[in-house]
């Protein structure tokens, strides 16, 4: 019995030194798992941040798309102004050439043949017709200065509409306000054109007005006793149409004022849009960075891989000291005395293990969740963590291989 003493001590030793070393594995294994979800929860973090960026960025390349949109509905109202000016420019330089034929063909007047009272009675027609002008000349002075104030809101509407835009460079919380803007901008174009329709049918009535005068002027041809009388009345009208040629002038004035402000204005709707394309640029830069923040990911995942291969190797490790372990257990059968005090001390260990195991199938949960979202953000990931769990099972089984072998020594 003296003899063999020693040989159970340095078996004892030898046996409490290889479960020291298991311990330490399985206590660096459970740390490398608690990294590896810290990296899983990191990774998570980054990609759910990826999608936040790319759906802002989303929604600025919509906002930018609906803001160029209203610059060229803005530049194709400007160019139907354009045209209607044009159009009201050789409209007024008709009316002109009919003034001046109108006054050539008087200047070649005869001598009056009829009666004084039909003269009296052309007399106050003419006056009629001159108070009708008047009147109308005054509807037209009136619809000028309401188009007048009509241009100048839609100068102010335009100029808030560029501080919205402004605005929403800033921020995009202002959809409501530019809706708004939009719809009185359009209703104040449908009004500024309106008031162009009733120009022209005013212009019409003029012309009407300019024949009759034409036919009254012919009649007055025939009276050629009351020639002085029919002369002065010409001149009066001809003041009349200087005046009125003077207001063309200054309508032809405001208009060439209006055709410049619509330049100015279709200037800075260029200088916008130019201002748009260069933040269509930014925002491709951004997309380019957040791709290479994708590449970065990729980088990180391969790492994880690769820690994950060594994971395996420290579990073939882990297999091939279970086989030593296995071979020991038949020296071990021969120290009954010393294996019933390293039994308790087994019993502990595997309610240590027990709370292990209920660690990792909470690990699994987790890992199940992870795989979940995963599977619905990014297919590709799924294999990885499919790996991921892999490696946890092979993990799971080991330590069930160790308490098989304990219950075995009980047993024994």
């Amino acid at each position: 019995m003296s003899k063999h003493k020693p040989v159970k001590s340095k078996c004892t030793e030898s046996n409490e030194e290889i479960q020291d070393k298991l311990h330490n594995q399985i206590v660096e294994m459970n740390e490398h798992h608690e990294t590896l979800a810290e990296y899983i929860n990191s990774y998570n973090q980054q990609h759910f941040q990826l999608e936040e960026r790319e759906k802002k960025l989303e929604e600025l390349a919509k906002a930018i798309e609906k803001q160029i949109e209203l610059v060229k509905r803005a530049e194709v109202s400007i160019e139907k102004k354009e045209k209607q000016c044009e159009e009201e420019e050789e409209e007024l330089e008709k009316l002109l050439q009919e003034l001046s034929m109108y006054e050539s063909r008087n200047n070649i007047l005869a001598k009056p043949t009829e009666l004084e009272m039909q003269i009296q009675e052309r007399e106050q027609k003419l006056v009629n017709r001159r108070s009708m002008l008047e009147e109308k000349r005054l509807e037209l002075l009136r619809r000028e200065e309401k188009a007048k104030k009509e241009s100048e809101s839609i100068r102010k509407a335009k100029e808030e509409y560029q501080s919205q835009l402004d605005e929403l460079k800033t921020s995009m919380e202002k959809k409501d306000s530019v809706a708004r803007l939009r719809a009185q901008l359009i209703i104040k174009e449908k009004e500024v054109e309106a008031l162009g329709e009733a120009c022209q049918q005013e212009q019409l009535e003029l012309a009407k007005l300019a024949e009759e005068v034409q036919i009254s002027s012919q009649k007055l041809t025939q009276d050629k006793e009351n020639l002085e009388k029919c002369k002065k009345q010409l001149e009066e009208e001809e003041k009349d149409l200087k005046l009125q040629w003077d207001h063309y002038n200054s309508l032809q004035e405001s208009l060439t004022i209006e055709e410049n402000t619509l330049k100015e204005a279709k200037e800075k709707a260029e200088k916008e849009h130019e201002s748009l394309l260069e933040q269509i640029k930014d925002l491709k830069d951004k997309i380019q960075k957040a791709e290479l923040e994708e590449e970065e990911l990729e980088a990180e995942e391969k790492l994880l891989r690769d820690r994950e291969i060594e994971a395996e190797l420290q579990s073939e490790e882990l297999w091939a000291k279970e086989e030593l372990f296995k071979k020991e257990e038949e020296m071990l059968k021969k120290q009954e005395e010393t294996l019933r005090k390293k039994l308790q001390e087994a019993e502990q260990k595997d309610l240590g293990l027990r709370m292990r195991r209920e660690f990792e199938g909470e690990l699994e949960m987790r890992l199940q969740g992870l795989l979940m979202s995963e599977d619905i953000w990014h297919k590709k990931n799924w294999e990885e963590l499919r790996i991921i769990q892999d490696c946890m099972e092979k993990l799971d089984e080991k330590p069930e291989v160790v308490h098989k072998t304990q219950k075995n020594q009980k047993n024994k």
